[in-house]
């Protein structure tokens, strides 16, 4: 008698154990759900005031570095744009605490990681910055922002690379994330077209 009650017992136990677990992966992705979902609510949003600004590239620039911060929770965002005269890249639009200084700093094509993603035309999540073997400390050294961790995403049209975005230090000295990248890219389409359109149009004016 006492065999078959610990027998039941055990099976009980069992039976408890997989509901248990079974609740514990519908939680799970119940939770992964809501997240994916204010992610792509976020996107939304983001893309419909973004391309309510593509008229205006300046206005653009500054509300996608804004928008930025805020959709994928980063410290600081800054677009870095390709001088097609000397082939560097150079600091467009910036904000967070060293928005201001940042601005006009120049970089070779290829330095650092902007500079890599720039030439390479892939972007990148880099966790550790400090140690990444594409990572230059030269901007950070001028402007005195300890820079964390990064995405860098290429801005690209359909036959080139006019630059890079990037977002720097996710808040809550947590990590960026797969689908933060993922966010950032979809944010650099606007920008491509809306950049695009701007040089086709100043090219048209020199010529009439």
């Amino acid at each position: 008698m006492e065999d078959v009650l610990q027998l039941a017992i055990l099976a009980l136990l069992i039976i408890f154990i997989t509901i248990s677990t079974a609740i514990w992966r519908l939680v799970h992705k119940y939770r992964k759900l809501q997240m994916e979902l204010s992610n792509m609510n976020k996107l939304l949003d983001a893309s419909i005031k973004l391309n309510s600004m593509m008229h205006d590239p300046e206005l653009l620039l500054t509300n996608v570095v804004h928008t930025a911060t805020q959709v994928i929770e980063a410290e600081a965002a800054s677009i870095i744009l390709k001088d097609e005269t000397t082939n560097e890249l150079y600091f467009r639009s910036a904000n967070g605490e060293k928005g201001e200084v940042v601005k006009g700093i120049r970089l070779r094509m290829g330095e650092g990681i902007a500079g890599w993603v720039a030439q390479q035309g892939r972007s990148l999540r880099v966790d550790e910055v400090q140690n990444d073997f594409r990572w230059s400390s030269r901007v950070a050294d001028k402007t005195n922002f300890e820079t964390r961790n990064l995405i860098c995403v290429p801005i690209k049209t359909s036959s080139s690379i006019l630059g890079v975005i990037q977002v720097l230090n996710k808040v809550g000295g947590k990590h960026f994330t797969d689908q933060d990248v993922k966010l950032l890219e979809a944010m650099t389409l606007p920008t491509g077209v809306a950049l695009e359109n701007a040089r086709m149009y100043k090219q048209l004016q020199k010529s009439v």
